[in-house]
């Protein structure tokens, strides 16, 4: 995992699906806290946690993590 590229994925994310991190919180069962982590880069999400997030999202999790195109959401 390349942990400078999950927070700016996390970021984008959640601005394409419309969602704050309290909605964001609530819609994948994370906690508000952990996914404020994420996105400030000081918490580095499991693969459980990516998994969740990618299933519920359609991300593919490649992207998430770091590889492919920045500036284009990989959905799978």
């Amino acid at each position: 995992m390349r942990k400078s590229s999950i927070d700016k994925r996390l970021r984008i994310l959640l601005a394409d699906l419309g969602y704050n991190q309290k909605e964001f919180s609530k819609l994948t069962g994370i906690s508000e806290s952990s996914i404020c982590r994420y996105l400030d880069g000081t918490r580095i999400p499991n693969v459980d946690t990516v998994v969740r997030i990618t299933d519920l999202t359609d991300v593919d999790p490649a992207w998430l993590l770091g590889y492919g195109d920045d500036d284009k959401m990989e959905r799978m």
